[in-house]
């Protein structure tokens, strides 16, 4: 392509001339043309389409097919850099949590929680539930609810007879009484008993009892 350097023009753009002044219009060439023809064919070939003498709007179809691939070949870029981007991102994490996992490998302790239930008519002090220890270990956390109709209700466990917590009374007229006792650090050794009891102000009073411990090996 190259701009009009016929006879006449000004800086190599068109004018129209002037008779009164003797100024020639510019002569526009063979070759200026033939670059123009040139460049817009190639801009529709370039697009696989045939020119067509028939049809005025080529080069508008040309140049909006060429618009239309390059939004979609960003597109692709874009979603082809997200996905990776996003893979890295996958590694990056799965490796932070194999380093987590291999630096806590035998230093979690094991961790057992046992649950109980029982339904019954509440005595004046029921032994409820007897648990042998099969681990050296402490129990972290104990809790129970007793729900019963109206008596003074208290929780107690106890370990080969030495009472290792007990709640306070409560007077269960609502339907629930809840006792937990966290952190409650008592030793367990190897073949050792634990008693769970509910001890009552009044007998024959109808309950549910549930509760758990959770023991923590050595």
């Amino acid at each position: 392509m190259h701009r009009i350097d016929g006879s006449g023009h000004q800086d190599n753009r068109f004018t129209e001339g002037n008779p009164q002044t003797g100024t020639e219009a510019t002569v526009v060439t063979a070759d200026w043309l033939n670059a123009v023809q040139e460049e817009v064919a190639h801009v529709i070939e370039g697009q696989n389409l045939a020119l067509d003498k028939d049809d005025n709007e080529q080069l508008k179809t040309a140049v909006n097919t060429a618009i239309g691939q390059a939004v979609a070949n960003c597109k692709t870029e874009v979603a082809l850099d997200r996905a990776s981007e996003i893979d890295a991102a996958k590694n990056e994490i799965s490796g932070l949590i194999d380093q987590k996992v291999d630096a806590g490998i035998g230093a979690v302790k094991q961790r057992h929680v046992i649950r109980f239930f029982v339904k019954g008519l509440v005595q004046t002090g029921d032994n409820i539930v007897n648990i042998q220890s099969g681990i050296n270990g402490r129990i972290v956390e104990a809790g129970a609810m007793v729900r019963g109709g109206g008596t003074s209700l208290n929780i107690e466990i106890r370990s080969s007879g030495t009472t290792l917590f007990q709640s306070e009374i409560g007077t269960n007229t609502t339907g629930g009484y809840i006792q937990r006792d966290t952190d409650l650090n008592v030793i367990c050794a190897w073949n050792t008993y634990f008693m769970v009891d509910v001890h009552s102000v009044n007998s024959g009073n109808p309950y549910n009892f549930m509760g758990y411990l959770i023991v923590e090996e050595n």
